[in-house]
């Protein structure tokens, strides 16, 4: 049997991939919690590697009713996939758009 703590976890996994690459890479709990994100989205937000904020946080307001929809119907979804453009608010107040493709990923747990 191999040892788990010889791999890297899925968030080095995903930061070597996306590394240098402007693409916003975001992981997101259940609950809508950033959990992993790549160098370019933590930038523009202001978010330290490794904090953990809620991802509605940096949408702007006039956005947030729009995403939740989206995020509740992915919810629902089973698995199910979504192209969304959503506008974040950064921390200097800078409003800018960024266009991700989600996909809603269920473990054993649900």
């Amino acid at each position: 049997m191999s040892d788990a703590s010889a791999f890297p976890t899925m968030e080095r996994v995903l930061e070597g991939i996306f590394k240098g690459e402007p693409e916003y890479m975001v992981v997101l709990d259940p609950d809508l919690r950033v959990q992993t994100a790549g160098a370019s989205f933590r930038s523009v937000i202001g978010m330290e590697r490794g904090e953990v904020i809620s991802f509605l946080d940096t949408v702007e307001r006039f956005s947030l009713n729009k995403v939740r929809r989206a995020f509740e119907e992915l919810r629902n979804s089973d698995g199910g996939h979504r192209n969304l453009d959503i506008l974040h608010r950064g921390p200097e107040g800078t409003v800018f758009n960024v266009a991700y493709s989600w996909v809603a990923c269920v473990d054993e747990a649900g």
